[in-house]
């Protein structure tokens, strides 16, 4: 008995030992940089926000240390999801990413297939919530809502089968009776914007922000706008709302939002999402979106695993839809 009771106090002091440890190793981070996965090429907008948000990002960490962004392409941006859902989860890898398409992507295909369970991703903050729009190129015989629904057929250029603009593409096309034909394959919505001035492809679905230098030269045209209320860079451009298809709202609507490994540690997740927040409200930082017409409406994480509920539950009539198209 007292063998037992020695080693069951041994246990308790190593565990204790252990425990402090922890704590200590805690309160020691950061201590060297921190990598930012961006999960697309150079150059859009979730590259843009990365590099405006991580710039400001270290005046808020408890020690100096750089935040390095990596950019990493593939699968429509869920290669980079996956690589942060497999990284350790120490608090020396974050990434941006967003809602709806990795969610629902992975209700369909399973988390094997995909290589990530987004469900169990450690949610730090979302920037900013946006509506898309669709547009065309100005060469094109389109101008209304009327025109790509009376057409035999609209080429819409997507990036990979799965990805944000591919399931706005098919959505579209349900709800707004358009003969969408997807055209995958684009790595990033720079391409894309190329391809319908090309004639490659005729149209395709972005956030306003992303198309309004083009919009402003004249090369590619606003068609509709997928909220519900009518985009202050669109203002002459109606919304679905107004068209009598509020469904495809909540349905396109897309979270940008910054995440971590599943198993963050809790005072490591802690420090992250408030420097993140306070990194977000930084002058320098909404000067930049303000100049670059980038809309900020952060969020916090609660809030954030709210919205992928939303998405579930919006989503659910529509999976099996989505899910013969992905085999197509």
């Amino acid at each position: 008995m007292k063998k037992i009771l020695r080693l069951g106090g041994v246990l308790f002091l190593l565990l204790m030992i252990m425990g402090v440890g922890s704590v200590s190793a805690a309160a020691k981070y950061p201590t060297g940089d921190i990598s930012w996965i961006i999960p697309y090429g150079p150059g859009g907008g979730y590259d843009l926000y990365s590099r405006a948000i991580s710039a400001q990002l270290p005046k808020y960490l408890p020690k100096k240390v750089n935040v390095v962004v990596k950019n990493i392409r593939g699968g429509g941006g869920l290669t980079g999801v996956a690589q942060v859902y497999k990284s350790r989860p120490d608090g020396y890898t974050i990434g941006i990413s967003y809602l709806p398409s990795p969610f629902v992507t992975q209700t369909i295909q399973g988390v094997e297939k995909v290589g990530y369970d987004f469900t169990k991703m450690t949610f730090l903050a979302a920037i900013v919530t946006q509506d898309q729009g669709i547009y065309v190129g100005a060469k094109t015989p389109y101008h209304t809502l009327k025109d790509l629904q009376k057409a035999e057929k609209v080429r819409f250029g997507t990036t990979a089968i799965g990805a944000k603009t591919w399931l706005d593409t098919i959505m579209v096309g349900k709800l707004f009776e358009i003969n969408v034909i997807p055209v995958p394959g684009y790595k990033r919505s720079t391409e894309i914007k190329l391809a319908i001035q090309r004639g490659d492809v005729a149209a395709s679905i972005h956030d306003p922000p992303l198309l309004h230098s083009e919009i402003k030269e004249g090369v590619l045209r606003p068609i509709l706008f997928l909220g519900s209320e009518r985009d202050p860079l669109w203002p002459d451009v109606p919304t679905a709302k107004e068209v009598g298809v509020p469904g495809i709202i909540p349905l396109q609507r897309m979270v940008r939002l910054i995440l971590a490994p599943p198993g963050l540690p809790k005072d490591v997740e802690g420090v992250l999402s408030s420097a993140l927040w306070k990194a977000l409200h930084d002058k320098d930082f909404l000067a930049w979106a303000e100049k670059a017409k980038y809309p900020v409406s952060p969020m916090t994480s609660e809030e954030v695993k709210k919205s992928m509920l939303e998405v579930s539950e919006n989503f659910e009539p529509y999976m099996d839809y989505v899910k013969s198209q992905l085999g197509k």
